[in-house]
């Protein structure tokens, strides 16, 4: 399987939840670097919750519903009076639900977003991410890309996009994100670097020859296009490439319809986001499966 040239894309419409913690306004301005970028409008949305004004039958109620709004709508008004969108269309809501992941799903679909930005602050966060219902209902069914920040990648917003990494298992599922990928780097007159981890912990003796034949036949050539094999540990090599080319954006490709794409282990994206010095963008891949 040949992957298709890069197309040309668009992203007009941002997503950016938010629960006002600090590592959420520090994502805050990824979000609008790439709508400069692009010229997209940016919507922040807060998921009022349940547990957020109720408890457990039986124990004292935390307040009313009328409350829990009337301070969610409070505190949306300081996230936004703090917020810096230098000149760039954006809108605020509050919106209620059981679940945040489904919640963003659907507003996914109604607003037609292109692309969701979010903030985790650290482990306890990532884990509640990347196993719990909500980055379940995400990688289920949004269709669109998703940017994560992670607590090291805070406050390290780069005037411009020189280096970004995107790390494939080489399945039909993860290169399926390619095109999009390529594009966004061409969009950026970025460098890309395509990086495959075989499945050994140390080189073996033509493995990396072998694999990059491969990835050389699956691959179009472009000029600002190079493919790297690491070995090792998968995580620890896909960060380790990433500080040495000093890439500004980690991305991975996703299945909708099943999880992340990839040989590697569960907590491989978990530990990417936590310790990376840049955000990882996950591309949902939509290859009519």
């Amino acid at each position: 399987m040949t992957v298709l040239a890069p197309p040309r894309i668009a992203i007009k419409e941002i997503l950016f939840p938010t629960d006002f913690s600090p590592a959420s306004a520090e994502a805050l301005p990824y979000a609008v670097s790439i709508a400069q970028q692009y010229q997209s409008r940016i919507h922040v949305v807060h998921v009022l919750l349940p547990d957020e004004w109720q408890v457990s039958p039986g124990l004292e109620p935390l307040g009313t519903f009328e409350l829990g709004m009337k301070q969610a709508k409070n505190r949306m008004a300081d996230f936004i009076k703090k917020a810096r969108f230098n000149g760039l269309q954006y809108d605020s809501a509050i919106r209620t639900g059981a679940d945040v992941g489904q919640t963003v799903s659907e507003l996914v679909l109604s607003k037609e977003i292109d692309l969701v930005v979010v903030g985790t602050s650290g482990r306890e966060g990532l884990r509640r991410f990347f196993s719990g219902s909500a980055a379940e209902e995400v990688f289920r069914t949004v269709s669109c890309p998703v940017l994560v920040v992670g607590p090291r990648a805070a406050c390290r917003v780069p005037r411009k996009l020189k280096r970004l990494l995107f790390a494939t298992d080489l399945t039909k599922h993860s290169l399926a994100a390619l095109p999009f990928v390529m594009a966004f780097a061409d969009d950026h007159r970025a460098h890309l670097i395509i990086a495959h981890v075989p499945p050994y912990k140390h080189a073996e003796r033509g493995v990396g020859e072998a694999t990059l034949k491969l990835m050389s036949d699956l691959i179009p050539a472009h000029e600002n296009v190079e493919c790297e094999v690491p070995f090792g540990e998968p995580a620890e090599a896909i960060l380790r490439l990433a500080e040495e080319h000093q890439c500004e954006l980690i991305m991975l490709g996703a299945h909708h319809a099943n999880r992340l794409s990839t040989h590697l282990p569960a907590n491989f994206a978990h530990r990417i986001v936590d310790e990376s010095y840049c955000p990882v963008l996950i591309v949902q891949a939509h290859d009519g499966e």
